[in-house]
């Protein structure tokens, strides 16, 4: 009888091992999940790659975000009246192959990949004032330790993602000139988010202030999820009381300006992704 039970217990404990790690928490789940409430047109339209844009220009709230995540918690809308908020939604399709993978496996690939900051060097964009053509970006992109200790790091990466994790980044671009952020992530089993600010302020020609420091927070999200991944971005430019920047007989909208430079960045995290989902 006791070796019967034995035998019993043992058969569990296969079952279990084998089994709970195909189990409901580990599945990647569908678009729906993070979506309950959007249409059926809508997502047929990201599932395509298209972007989808919104803008507190024309909406008083955000639409797109993921419902139920760590970004859904962290974000509300900044008064509209004062401050810019404008929001992307993007569908990456996987390679063929790549959703089999484990949800875990495929969230710590999106991670290291969003940290690999110095493949953003050489990204391109439309630019308005250059006729809304594709032009250059980003010049230089590298982590650096800190604000006080800024020599150059290579891009790090880890085995197993962290709860937690605060980087420094240093990015020299085409409109804005040389700017300090911070890249503050966040992780759950399904979810990473990332929360980028500006260190230093955004200056045009180097010298005329667009954004102040501290007044762009993009908030990101990364989820894997049955045949694809969800990347979403909250871009929120405080204390701005208008859409538009003359300088010097320059025009600048600034909604345009960071939904171009959001839809670069996710670009180039689409690119890098199914390079390493291939």
């Amino acid at each position: 009888m006791i070796s019967a039970f034995k035998n019993f217990t043992c058969f569990l404990g296969i079952f279990f091992f084998t089994v709970l790690p195909l189990s409901a928490q580990e599945h990647l789940q569908p678009l729906d999940t993070y979506f309950p409430s959007m249409d059926d047109a809508l997502k047929e339209t990201i599932q395509k790659g298209e972007f989808l844009f919104n803008d507190s220009s024309r909406n008083s709230e955000l639409l797109y975000v993921p419902e139920n995540t760590l970004l859904d918690n962290a974000v509300t809308i900044k008064d509209p009246s004062h401050n810019l908020n404008i929001e992307s939604l993007h569908f990456i399709p996987y390679p063929e192959g790549a959703g089999e993978q484990e949800r875990a496996s495929i969230l710590l690939t999106s991670f290291n990949t969003l940290r690999s900051i110095s493949t953003q060097e050489g990204i391109t964009y439309i630019s308005q004032r250059r006729g809304n053509e594709s032009h250059l970006l980003i010049k230089e992109s590298y982590h650096i330790n800190n604000l006080d200790d800024k020599d150059t790091i290579e891009d790090p990466t880890v085995s197993s993602i962290p709860d937690y994790q605060k980087d420094f980044v240093y990015q020299k671009d085409t409109s804005f000139g040389g700017n300090y952020f911070s890249y503050e992530f966040v992780t759950s089993k399904e979810e990473i988010y990332l929360k980028v600010i500006n260190l230093t302020a955004f200056r045009v020609f180097g010298l005329f202030k667009a954004i102040d420091d501290h007044e762009l927070i993009m908030n990101i999200s990364v989820i894997p999820v049955e045949n694809g991944i969800i990347t979403y971005t909250a871009a929120q430019a405080l204390q701005q009381d208008t859409t538009e920047i003359s300088i010097l007989g320059f025009s600048i909208d600034l909604i345009a300006s960071i939904q171009n430079r959001m839809k670069a960045v996710h670009q180039w995290f689409e690119t890098r992704i199914l390079e390493e989902l291939d």
